[in-house]
């Protein structure tokens, strides 16, 4: 079965807003207006995080279900060759900029970078100092524990998506009725995950995993190929989530839920924010995807916004180094109001983009071109 290849570029400019909100949390002005009990509009930019995990499931099982429907099958080598060649060339050129430099005068702090940035394990810091205590906590590349996370699903991820085509194929299991028993066990998880856990609910693997497959089941209830061909596209409930998921009603609740949530005006407790944040931002997605609203084309429509979405990721992974350089380098931040703390965060997030800019141009999208080789 022949199948396009899907190209979903307003996904881009949903990457830029992610990212960015995510770089405005960990700025300066969001200490200063802490400290000072001013309010500040990016007080939960870490949810940034959490759209970028929904994004990542969705789009990769795009990406999977497109090969297997073209050649009945999965080649999992072909895939960590695609991921290698996405994540370790800027990995390489920040060890450059940052680590190597810190190495003459810090090489325990730099070695420690390397070590968690490398290995994808910077969500479990805690674990891997308990047993070395040589290692330090990553300050350059903390940040990373995200990317961790994302690498650690899909260690299992592809293997996973096979055994579910081939059982699903035979058995035609109800596709409706695994997303909502997913949804009630989603639910449940961050419940009890934030009562029994607290803070250390917030990179516990486990219910990050259940973000990702979020997006995971939007592109399989989405995937119009994969639905004619295991024959499921003429299952009511099926179509019935998909007109609720695509109506314009849902997407402005979905977006004014996305904003008060990135705003710090949505309180929900007991965890339920990070639930709820993912099911809105998963119907942003599915609307970005499929360019099936005129007012939200027009947002995400322009090409700067593109742009920075297809830099996104050197975006994520330079800002927080040199963010942290200025520690490093023993210079002492100490804004006295909220116009300097604005400077500082303008001119580090300008040389993050130059970097970025950099980056990509000269040395990502060189690089990217091999991974056509590697797809279906």
């Amino acid at each position: 079965m022949q199948t396009k290849k899907q190209f979903f570029p307003l996904i881009d400019s949903l990457r830029a807003f992610a990212v960015f909100i995510v770089i405005f949390f960990h700025g300066i002005c969001e200490v200063f207006c802490r400290e000072h009990g001013y309010y500040y509009p990016f007080s939960n930019g870490y949810l940034g995080v959490d759209l970028f995990f929904v994004l990542s499931g969705f789009l990769i099982t795009n990406v999977l279900l497109r090969e297997y429907l073209i050649t009945g099958k999965i080649s999992i080598k072909n895939f960590y060759v695609r991921r290698v060649l996405r994540l370790y060339p800027p990995i390489i050129l920040a060890m450059i900029i940052f680590v190597v430099p810190l190495s003459f005068f810090n090489f325990r702090a730099a070695f420690s970078n390397f070590f968690f940035m490398a290995t994808y394990t910077g969500d479990i810091v805690m674990l891997f100092r308990h047993f070395i205590p040589y290692l330090e906590y990553p300050l350059y590349f903390s940040h990373c524990w995200s990317l961790a996370i994302e690498e650690q699903f899909y260690i299992f991820y592809p293997t996973l998506l096979i055994i579910f085509l081939r059982v699903f194929g035979r058995k035609k299991i109800s596709l409706s009725f695994l997303f909502f028993i997913f949804n009630v066990f989603f639910l449940l998880l961050v419940v009890v995950g934030t009562l029994k856990m607290g803070g250390h609910f917030y990179k516990f693997f486990l219910w990050r995993f259940f973000e990702i497959f979020m997006g995971v089941f939007l592109a399989l209830l989405t995937n119009e190929p994969f639905k004619k061909q295991f024959n499921i596209d003429t299952n009511k409930i099926i179509n019935g989530l998909v007109k609720f998921f695509s109506s314009s009603i849902t997407l402005y609740v979905a977006l004014a839920i996305t904003v008060l949530n990135v705003l710090g005006k949505l309180l929900l407790g007991y965890g339920l924010s990070f639930f709820v944040f993912s099911f809105a931002s998963g119907i942003v997605i599915l609307h970005a995807a499929f360019e099936d609203n005129k007012i939200l084309n027009k947002i995400l429509s322009g090409r700067v916004l593109k742009y920075l979405g297809k830099i996104s990721y050197g975006l994520y992974l330079y800002h927080y180094p040199i963010f942290y350089s200025t520690e490093y380098l023993k210079i002492k931040l100490d804004p006295q109001n909220i116009y300097q703390a604005v400077l500082i965060d303008v001119v580090r997030i300008a040389i993050a983009l130059v970097i970025s800019i950099l980056s990509y141009e000269f040395f990502e999208k060189r690089i990217l071109k091999l991974r056509t080789k590697f797809e279906a």
